[in-house]
């Protein structure tokens, strides 16, 4: 299979000055094919365009399923991104493995990723940035009509420039929802989530 994706991000402030972010658009063309029963494999080309960042990745990936249960995957994302405003451009590494299971009761998902961007400065010197991230996700139905959900995804990003730049956060997501089969006019959820964020 052949695809082709286009997302475009408009964010405005209220004061009527350029976000922060400002706007943005991703354009994903890739194709993505079966090698057999339980293996297929992908490769994607990814263009990132920003009032702040430019630049292409390359994407590619295999994902194997044993059984009708379990599946695991691996990928990778390499390329250069360009800062619109002084031209510095960014060396980017990344990679990936995810885990998956799933039956009829319970389904589990985790995955690690790790990312090295390699930024030029403006004094012709080097920064780099290494950010982990760990998310884990699972869902068990107890009951017909009830069912748990949580989540739990942590993230550390490491600068060479010194622990002041250094951040990262720790998302947990705990909940139950419940819809009745006999009346499914009703549809309950309660969730706690804990969100602790050391912004960069």
């Amino acid at each position: 299979s052949v695809y082709v994706n286009y997302a475009l991000e408009n964010e405005r402030t209220d004061n009527a000055t350029r976000s922060v972010r400002g706007r943005g658009g991703n354009l994903v063309a890739g194709v993505k094919s079966r090698l057999g029963d339980s293996t297929s494999v992908f490769l994607e080309e990814r263009y990132q365009h920003s009032d702040t960042m430019t630049g292409l990745t390359h994407a590619t990936g295999i994902n194997f399923a044993s059984d009708s249960s379990w599946s695991f995957g691996f990928n990778t994302d390499i390329g250069t991104l360009q800062d619109t405003n002084t031209g510095a451009e960014t060396d980017r590494l990344a990679a990936g493995v995810q885990l998956g299971y799933g039956s009829v009761a319970l389904q589990f998902s985790s995955a690690v990723e790790y990312r090295d961007d390699d930024t030029e400065q403006l004094n012709l010197g080097r920064n780099q940035r290494e950010t982990w991230l760990f998310k884990n996700s699972f869902k068990y139905q107890i009951s017909a009509g009830g069912r748990l959900l949580g989540k739990l995804n942590h993230s550390e990003s490491s600068s060479s420039m010194g622990a002041v730049y250094d951040g990262g956060f720790t998302e947990a997501v705990f909940g139950y929802a419940y819809r009745p089969v006999r009346n499914d006019r009703l549809n309950a959820l309660a969730k706690y989530t804990y969100f602790y964020n050391v912004p960069t």
